[in-house]
């Protein structure tokens, strides 16, 4: 019953680090108190690059590959 899909999309990144403003970055409720931090993305849409949010370690590590 279950498949597996890979996303679709390509998603613009960079590595979160301390000199990155998060004025503009959505970040999830549930990740507020202890992100961000080294190791967790910064996304943008690449049609809208204004629509930023953060991706942690975790979920970046086990989602997303490098587009060559």
């Amino acid at each position: 019953m279950w498949k597996k899909y890979r996303k679709g999309t390509i998603t613009e990144m960079m590595p979160w680090t301390p000199d990155v403003s998060m004025d503009a970055v959505t970040v999830g409720v549930e990740f507020r108190a202890n992100h961000p931090r080294k190791g967790d993305m910064v996304a943008r849409d690449p049609n809208n690059p204004s629509d930023m949010w953060l991706v942690v370690e975790e979920f970046f590590d086990n989602n997303y590959v490098l587009v060559e």
